[in-house]
C-alpha cells in the first residue's frame, strides 16, 4: 500500500487560500455586494458640515488666583470646566433660541464638541450642521452665547460681592454708632469711653476697607474672553467622508464574502479538487476529463487534431500504466479499478488503462457484462482483451471470482477490473483485499469527500493496497471541465516515443 509520508499536523498558507481560490465567485460577490452597499450609503447617508471657533478664554475679575500663565486647570481659569460650561444647557438654550433650532438641548449638545489645545487657554467650539452656512452661523451663535453667559455669571458674582460687603459695611455702621453713643455717655477718663473710643477707631477702619473692596467690586469690568478665530466656512462636508466610508463597506462585503465561502466549503460534501486524496495520502496518478482528453494531454490534442483519436487519451494513462508495473515489478497482478461513491457513473479508466498496459505486456480486462459501455468512449479500444464474471459478481460468489481471477492471471500479466464502486457494492471491498493494488476512481463534484474517506480506511483495513488515483472532471460546453484540479497536479511522466506511430500493433488473440 502506498502510504503518505510522515509530516507534521501543520498547514501552510495555502492550505487556508484553498477554499477562497474554489469559492472566488463567493468572494467576488461579497466584495461587489459591499460596494453596492457602500454607494447606497454614500447616497443616502446626509452630508454634515462642521465649523469651528476658537475663544480666547481670560479671567473674568472675580478670580483671585494670580496671572493665567499655567494655562489649562492650575491657573485661574480652568479649561476643562470651560469646556464643559460651552456644552451646559444655560449655554445650549440660549444658542438653540438664536439659531432658531427646533429640536431638543440633547439633539444640540450632539452637535457641539469643544477641545482645548494643549497649554492654552483657547476652547475651540465645533458645530456640525447639515449645511455650511448653518454650520458657521452655529459654531458663532455658540461662542457668542458662551461668552455672554460667562460675562452675565461672572457680573451675577460681582453683584452679589457687593450686595454682601454693602450689608458687612451697614452692621459695622450700626456698632459704630453705638460705640459713639457709649462715648459720649461717659466721662472723659474713664475706662468705658477709652475702650468704646478703640472699638470706634476699628469699626472706622474696618469700614473704610470694605468701602474700598466695594468700589473695586462696582467698578470691575468684566472681561469673560473673546473670539480669537471667526469660524470659517466649511469647503467640504465633514461626514460621511466618502473614500472612507466606501472602502469600509467594501471590506465588509470582503469579510462576508470570505466567511460564507469557508462555510460553503466545509459544508461541501463532494471533492472539489485533489487536496483531500494529499490528505488522505493517496496520490494522484492521472488527471482527465470524461470527453478523453487529460491535464497532461496537449500533445494529445495535435495528434487527435491529424486523425489519430485513439493514441490521444491513452497518451495521458502511459503514466498510469507506468505506476502499476512500478509498484509490482515482473510478477503477474490483479488491480481493481473502481469509483468511490455510489451515485458514481462508469468511466473508461479501466478500458484505457488496460490499451495502455497491453503495449508493454500483456493485460486483460475483466467487466461485469451488465456494465454497459463507458460515460467517456471515444478510443479504439479493439484490441483489449476483455474478460465477463458477470456470474461470480451478481451471486458475489467470492471462490469462484478469485478462481476466475486466477485463471485470468496465468494468461496474462495484468488484470484489471473494472468494479463497481465502493460505497453500496460489498463485492468491490472484497476484491479490493483480494487484488494487488486498487486504483480509485474520484471525479471532481461528484464523489463525496465521507464516502472516499471510508473507502481509503477500509481499504487499509481489510489489507488492501492503494496505487493512487484518477482524478475525472466532468466536461462541460466549450471545453471547460467542471472541478478546481490544479495545473500543478502530480501526474506520472509519459514518454511520447512508446506511443509514436512506430510502436508496433498489437495481437487480436495475444493482446500484445
Amino acid at each position: 500500500m502506498i502510504e503518505a509520508p510522515d509530516r507534521e499536523a501543520t498547514h501552510d498558507l495555502d492550505h487556508y487560500l484553498r477554499p477562497l481560490r474554489r469559492r472566488w465567485r463567493l468572494v467576488l460577490l461579497g466584495i461587489a455586494l459591499g460596494a453596492v452597499l457602500g454607494v447606497v450609503a454614500i447616497e443616502a447617508v446626509s452630508p454634515e458640515y462642521t465649523a469651528t471657533a476658537s475663544i480666547l478664554v481670560t479671567p473674568t475679575g472675580v478670580d483671585t488666583t494670580g496671572d493665567n500663565a499655567t494655562g489649562r486647570t492650575q491657573g485661574p481659569v480652568n479649561l476643562d470646566t470651560e469646556a464643559q460650561v460651552v456644552r451646559s444647557e444655560a449655554v445650549l438654550l440660549a444658542a438653540r433660541e438664536a439659531i432658531g433650532f427646533r429640536a431638543s438641548v440633547a439633539a444640540l449638545r450632539r452637535r457641539v464638541t469643544v477641545t482645548v489645545p494643549a497649554n492654552t487657554t483657547v476652547l475651540e467650539v465645533a458645530y456640525k450642521a447639515r449645511s455650511a452656512e448653518e454650520a458657521r452661523a452655529g459654531a458663532r451663535t455658540l461662542a457668542r452665547a458662551y461668552l455672554d453667559n460667562r460675562a452675565a455669571s461672572a457680573e451675577a458674582e460681582l453683584r452679589k460681592h457687593a450686595a454682601s460687603v454693602r450689608g458687612r459695611m451697614d452692621a459695622l455702621r450700626q456698632r459704630l454708632r453705638a460705640a459713639a453713643s457709649v462715648v459720649a455717655s461717659r466721662p472723659p477718663n474713664s475706662a468705658a469711653r477709652a475702650f468704646a473710643r478703640a472699638r470706634m477707631d476699628s469699626y472706622t477702619a474696618q469700614i473704610s476697607a470694605l468701602a474700598s473692596d466695594h468700589d473695586r467690586l462696582t467698578t470691575t469690568i468684566v472681561t469673560p474672553g473673546r473670539v480669537i478665530a471667526d469660524p470659517e466656512l466649511p469647503a467640504g462636508p465633514s461626514s460621511p467622508i466618502r473614500v472612507v466610508l466606501l472602502a469600509s463597506a467594501i471590506m465588509a462585503g470582503l469579510l462576508i464574502g470570505v466567511l460564507a465561502a469557508v462555510v460553503r466549503d466545509r459544508t461541501d460534501p463532494q471533492v472539489r479538487d485533489v487536496a483531500p486524496l494529499d490528505e488522505l495520502g493517496v496520490p494522484v496518478l492521472v488527471v482527465a476529463s470524461t470527453d478523453g482528453e487529460a491535464a497532461n494531454g496537449e500533445a494529445a490534442k495535435g495528434e487527435a487534431a491529424n486523425g489519430e483519436r485513439d493514441r490521444a487519451p491513452l497518451r495521458a494513462y502511459h503514466g498510469l500504466a507506468h505506476a502499476v508495473f512500478g509498484a509490482f515489478g515482473a510478477r503477474r497482478v490483479a488491480v481493481t479499478v473502481a469509483g468511490v461513491s455510489a451515485h458514481q457513473r462508469r468511466t473508461a479508466v479501466a478500458d484505457r488503462l488496460t490499451a495502455a498496459l497491453t503495449r508493454l505486456h500483456t493485460a486483460v480486462l475483466v467487466q461485469h457484462p451488465g456494465d454497459g459501455a463507458p460515460e467517456a468512449p471515444g478510443e479504439a479500444l479493439d484490441h483489449v482483451r476483455v474478460a465477463f464474471v458477470g456470474d461470480a459478481l451478481e451471486t458475489f460468489d467470492m471462490a469462484q471470482l478469485r478462481s476466475e481471477l486466477d485463471g485470468l492471471k496465468e494468461a496474462a500479466d495484468v488484470v484489471v477490473v473494472d468494479a463497481p464502486p465502493f460505497i453500496g457494492h460489498p463485492v468491490t471491498e472484497a476484491l479490493a483485499a483480494y487484488c494487488d493494488g486498487v486504483i480509485l476512481v474520484v471525479e471532481i463534484g461528484v464523489t463525496r469527500l465521507d464516502d472516499l474517506a471510508h473507502a481509503v480506511r477500509q481499504i487499509d483495513v481489510t489489507g488492501g493496497h492503494v496505487l493512487g488515483a484518477a482524478v475525472i472532471r466532468r466536461a462541460r460546453a466549450g471545453g471547460r471541465a467542471r472541478g478546481d484540479v490544479p495545473d500543478g497536479a502530480p501526474v506520472q511522466p509519459h514518454d511520447p516515443a512508446l506511443y509514436s506511430p512506430a510502436s508496433p500493433a498489437m495481437d487480436a488473440e495475444t493482446g500484445r
